[in-house]
């Protein structure tokens, strides 16, 4: 039996139900925003119909009317949301699974075929770094913590001074996918960043040290969130001084590593709104940095042990992901460049082949691709076109 539930009712539901599935917070995020999108665009269309809306009533004009409201490229959010919703729904009883087949009908998601992800490579690490210092020494930190830990932005964010224990060169990472802690070594390229920034963070704070700032207060931000006071020059109000917010998480740090990427000279996808390096940012570093360790470990310990040391870096699931995260098609590539001048399986060659009593010629030129056949008794002398050979 399909009980009536009114949609506002139902949505209410879903987000405690939503909230006991120990999601991440962007995760919520974007869960709780589709459904508040949903209802407001179901209430305007019962109501442009004088129904009430139930969730039994959900039909696929409703559903067209609310993909509707979205661009392209967020309806697969829209529609992995919509049939979660829509599932939850049908265990509840309220919306009989009919109903909901109806109401979706064929929608797939919308495959995109967007430029390769680019790829920094490591002998220009040390120059991105310097164009994300030209702003302000909390982009440099940034990007020193984003290459040499090989972190999601999520995870970098959250880092607390507690956590980042120079003395060990350990620091304490709190996967937020996994909901479990990891402890990760400060190489070397780190610490020599750390020790600048920390030193700048100190002192910004009015502390003497870093050792100080840091036992006064182990709950602040490693990398806190950075604000700009506006200034008025000629009437026009541009960014002045940087401040930092010690207890505040960074935000909109995607816009450092296109700002960086501009700067390397590298040619991005335009966006919407004139926004260059489309579905370029914190994870082109990620990328960039698993790729490049990669190469260099493949030297030492070789490629299969390379391949599992990086993804115990990244904190991957399987092989597979690692490989498609350091560029598979990068590895085609390379292939097809030494198909070029080697045999593919190695030195292979025999005798001429002998087809009917005749052998094979091959050719040269434009008919390379012809195969002839010299028959017994033939004449020695090359027919027009043919080199002898």
């Amino acid at each position: 039996m399909i009980i009536r539930k009114p949609i506002g009712e139902a949505i209410a539901e879903y987000r405690d139900w939503i909230d006991s599935r120990d999601y991440a917070a962007s995760t919520q995020q974007t869960y709780l925003a589709k459904m508040d999108r949903f209802e407001t665009v179901y209430r305007q269309y019962q109501a442009d119909r004088r129904h009430i809306p139930y969730v039994c009533s959900i039909s696929p004009g409703v559903v067209t009317a609310f993909f509707r409201s979205y661009r392209n490229y967020t309806r697969n959010d829209a529609l992995k949301v919509m049939r979660s919703f829509l599932r939850w729904s049908v265990r509840m009883k309220y919306i009989d699974p009919a109903d909901v087949e109806a109401a979706l009908g064929d929608r797939k998601a919308i495959p995109f075929n967007r430029r390769p992800k680019h790829y920094i490579p490591a002998e220009r690490f040390q120059e991105a770094l310097e164009i994300a210092g030209e702003r302000h020494p909390h982009d440099r930190a940034f990007l020193a913590l984003m290459l040499f830990t090989l972190c999601r932005v999520s995870e970098v964010i959250t880092i607390k001074l507690k956590d980042f224990d120079l003395a060990e060169s350990e620091a304490g990472i709190y996967r937020q996918k996994k909901k479990r802690w990891t402890t990760e070594i400060i190489p070397i390229d780190l610490r020599e960043e750390m020790d600048i920034w920390l030193s700048w963070y100190a002192q910004e704070m009015g502390y003497p040290s870093p050792r100080a700032m840091m036992t006064a207060h182990p709950d602040w931000l490693l990398l806190p969130r950075l604000t700009f006071r506006s200034r008025s020059v000629n009437g026009t109000f541009t960014a002045g001084e940087g401040v930092l917010h010690p207890e505040s998480p960074c935000r909109e740090m995607e816009w450092v590593i296109k700002r960086v990427l501009a700067g390397l000279g590298i040619d991005g996808e335009m966006g919407l709104a004139g926004r260059t390096h489309l579905g370029e940012g914190t994870h082109c570093v990620r990328r960039s940095g698993a790729r490049a360790l990669f190469l260099h470990l493949s030297n030492e310990i070789g490629r299969e042990r390379a391949l599992i040391q990086v993804s115990a870096k990244l904190d991957h699931k399987d092989l597979k992901t690692t490989l498609l995260y350091i560029g598979i098609e990068i590895e085609k590539r390379e292939l097809d460049q030494w198909l070029r001048s080697n045999r593919m399986y190695g030195d292979l060659r025999r005798p001429p082949r002998q087809l009917g009593g005749g052998t094979v010629v091959p050719l040269h030129g434009p008919e390379r691709a012809v195969g002839a056949i010299k028959a017994p008794g033939a004449s020695e002398a090359p027919r027009a076109g043919i080199q002898a050979i």
